[in-house]
């Protein structure tokens, strides 16, 4: 009989769909019990932790052979999930021509293109966690040179040179990073239009600093995209207020 899934972090349709024994995700997201729930999440696979997912029977198939002959059966194989993300800089221009390097969940490499794109597909649906590093600026290979002279012995005893007792000064911190490491939430990206779906895309915008951010700086961040992005300078700070452009935004590079 048809039962109820809960979603938890990391589940998407696809994940979801798999782990109850359906090859194509469609057969669970567009039964008529899920009808609500696909108006009210657009994406199936940003959904929010706590929706409930109707999950039908799976319904076996018989295909019919003749015997005493070899009969040939393929089996449909689950299409795998994608990852896709754009790399902006600080002034929300596409870094371009980054190298970037995926060690888990498989490991693949390659360079941003012009619009900052990195996509790797095929990933295994039941994945939820991921690490990503890109190089932000190549180090610069140090070139040959000869060996240098061996400076004459020392005077013995050594004089005292008083400038070689001065505290050395600290060295400078370089502000321009060489490379950056994120570990990535595979299908926890949640909805839109749900406050959670607002604050995670306002973190990976660089306008909040953890999607678990209290009412006081949530706040804060919203207003700050309103004077960004929508030119607003008395924004409302409510996340309702931002989500379609932040959706036009984000979801779709």
């Amino acid at each position: 009989m048809p039962k109820q899934h809960k979603v938890t972090e990391g589940d998407c349709i696809l994940s979801i769909a798999e782990q109850h024994g359906f090859k194509d995700y469609h057969t669970v997201w567009d039964d008529a019990a899920n009808g609500a729930l696909k108006k009210e999440r657009p994406n199936p696979n940003t959904l929010v932790v706590g929706d409930a997912v109707e999950i039908p029977d799976v319904k076996p198939k018989q295909l019919g052979a003749a015997t005493s002959q070899t009969a040939k059966f393929t089996l449909k194989q689950v299409k795998g999930a994608r990852l896709r993300l754009v790399l902006l800089g600080a002034d929300d221009k596409p870094l371009e021509g980054k190298s970037w390097e995926l060690t888990a969940p498989v490991e693949a490499t390659g360079k941003t293109g012009a619009d900052g794109l990195i996509q790797v597909e095929p990933l295994p649906v039941k994945e939820t966690q991921g690490t990503l590093k890109v190089t932000l600026r190549e180090k610069a290979s140090a070139s040959a040179s000869a060996a240098p002279a061996s400076p004459p012995a020392p005077a013995y005893p050594p004089t005292i040179v008083p400038d070689e007792f001065k505290d050395a000064k600290p060295p400078e911190v370089d502000p321009e990073l060489d490379a950056i490491e994120w570990e990535l939430k595979l299908g926890s990206l949640p909805s839109y239009n749900h406050e959670s779906g607002v604050k995670a895309r306002l973190c990976n915008l660089g306008f909040l600093l953890a999607p678990d951010a209290d009412a006081t700086k949530t706040e804060d961040a919203v207003k700050r995209y309103q004077k960004v992005f929508l030119k607003q300078d008395a924004g409302s700070g409510k996340t309702a207020d931002i989500q379609d452009d932040v959706r036009a935004r984000y979801d779709t590079p």
